[in-house]
């Protein structure tokens, strides 16, 4: 019998996600083994992705440490292996002692509970008969072998013979403002922090692109590093994130799965204006007072200070807003598959509105860029912009309001995270999935993928049998894949659908084999 192989390119959360869940599928059937699974990554720490790397502390998560998961069957795994492995970590983190279920602990710490996830992965695939085999590359190219599996090169010439291959390269760095890279003092990315804010002396102005998780790292991660230079954060729609209140989960008792699908069998498909309905009677539900939010037109707040308090005092009482908006979580990819073309332009107009409310900062970081903001050290900046190199830097002309101002300063960092347009991301492998055709942008952000299935569609729109994507690639076909929870969704259902490819395979093998032994005997 021949051995089946995926390989999986990238090593983050979604893909130690994936291959714990076609572990646990492959596990509980019994029906078959030999599966060999690469994992292929171009950094040397696996598991944690850009996401959760190693960097300074000032990176916090988003989600409390008692909800966080990369396995949507263990809820609260995370916080369980922090408490009973608290001789691993402790040392190393030096506000440890005050961390329970309801912190917000460094990203890094969550990368290092990822890493020795991996290392279990490794050993539960031994313990049923597969294989997990980490392999430190980077992929550059995939094609199609005559046997209809994949063939994946990599940038030193490793080649893998896979028969599927699941694209999991997590946040790629942006082609933007490539133009100015060659230029000392412009960053194109600010990741890691550690090693960014060595490179900028520590009295240089400093305007930083982008306002939202990644921007308000930055500023966090050179201001807690002795930056002592003025430094401006610039926001293009004028959106800052508001702040992550004490409340817990909620279940939905209106925007339910099956209501979208009774909705959907009947008229055929689900308006915006309908689920902005629900989501309101959901809110009044949970005890919201609408009438205190512009559902209409959702404006950038004018006092960003005010703002700014505002959002740190409500933050110590249950947001229950909040909770339906991240109640969200198990609905958005449906609404979105099954919401018109005309509403999904219509809402993306409001996309910077939405991420604002909708992705959240720990209070601990807000109440550290109000004092940064007191303190004149840190300005807050929104309007269009262009970036030009000067000769003593570069100059940052914004247009608000109707007026132009330019703004002047020693170093530029680029914050604004992943590109929504695939042709933006600095990776050889998607550039040349999109040359040679097997891929093709999606118009709302990454690559075209079957929804129902996560396979890759080519540059005619069928989609390959054999290349499947999880994540900040699937962006554009799920809408909202920078939660976790959404991503470990994913990869469970990715890989309960390749657990019964390979398990349909291995049973045809298996029916085929008496046949060959019989022509061998007879022979």
């Amino acid at each position: 019998m021949k051995e089946q192989t995926i390989s999986i390119i990238g090593g983050g959360a979604s893909a130690v996600a994936f291959i714990h869940n076609i572990l646990t599928e492959i596990a509980n059937r019994k029906d078959h083994a030999g599966l060999t699974i690469y994992m292929i990554e171009r950094a040397r720490h696996f598991g944690r992705g850009l996401a959760y790397d190693l960097d300074q502390h000032s990176n916090l998560l988003n989600t409390k440490a008692g909800f966080i998961t990369p396995f949507s069957d263990k809820p609260g795994h995370f916080y369980e292996w922090l408490c009973a492995n608290r001789n691993i970590w402790e040392d190393d983190y030096p506000n440890a002692h005050l961390y329970n279920e309801n912190s917000f602990v460094p990203r890094s710490l969550f990368g290092l509970y990822l890493e020795h996830m991996v290392s279990d992965l490794v050993r539960r695939a031994l313990a049923i008969g597969c294989h997990v085999i980490p392999v430190q590359a980077e992929a550059t190219s995939i094609t199609s072998s005559h046997d209809g599996g994949v063939i994946i090169k990599t940038k030193d010439n490793l080649t893998f013979l896979s028969d599927y291959a699941v694209l999991s390269l997590g946040n790629l760095p942006s082609r933007e403002y490539q133009e100015l890279g060659s230029h000392p003092g412009f960053f194109s990315s600010p990741y890691p922090l550690y090693k960014l804010v060595r490179k900028i002396p520590t009295d240089a102005s400093v305007g930083v692109i982008g306002a939202r998780l990644s921007a308000i790292d930055t500023v966090l991660g050179l201001i807690s590093s002795g930056h002592r230079g003025p430094i401006a954060l610039h926001s293009r729609s004028g959106f800052l994130p508001c702040v992550r209140g004490a409340q817990g989960r909620y279940q939905p008792k209106v925007i339910t799965l099956d209501r979208m699908k009774s909705h959907v069998a009947r008229f055929g498909t689900l308006s915006l204006q309908v689920f902005v309905n629900w989501i309101i009677d959901e809110m009044v539900h949970a005890g919201v007072d609408v009438t205190k939010f512009d559902w209409i037109n959702p404006l950038p707040p004018k006092d960003i200070l005010g703002f700014l308090k505002g959002e740190i005092a409500a933050s110590d009482h249950p947001r229950a807003w909040q909770a339906v908006l991240y109640a969200t979580n198990s609905v958005i990819d449906y609404v979105w598959d099954h919401t018109s073309e005309a509403d999904r332009k219509f809402f993306w107009r409001y996309l910077s509105a939405w991420m604002a409310y909708r992705v959240s900062i720990p209070p601990e970081n807000a109440k550290r860029m109000l004092s940064a903001m007191q303190s004149g050290q840190l300005t807050f900046v929104p309007g269009g912009m262009n970036i030009t190199k000067t000769d003593s830097g570069f100059a940052v002309a914004v247009d608000h309001d109707g007026t132009t101002k330019t703004h002047n300063y020693k170093a530029i960092i680029s914050a604004i995270g992943t590109p929504r347009d695939a042709t933006q991301f600095d990776s050889l492998l998607i550039d040349d999935l999109l040359a040679r055709g097997m891929a093709r942008p999606h118009p709302y952000g990454g690559l075209e993928i079957e929804a129902t299935t996560g396979r890759l569609r080519d540059q005619n729109g069928q989609p390959h049998n054999r290349i499947f994507a999880l994540g900040e690639l699937t962006s554009g076909t799920f809408f909202f894949t920078s939660v976790l929870e959404i991503n470990a969704r994913h990869a469970r259902e990715r890989a309960k659908l390749l657990a019964d490819m390979t398990s349909q395979r291995f049973a045809s093998e298996q029916q085929s084999e008496p046949m060959r032994v019989q022509q061998s005997v007879a022979n």
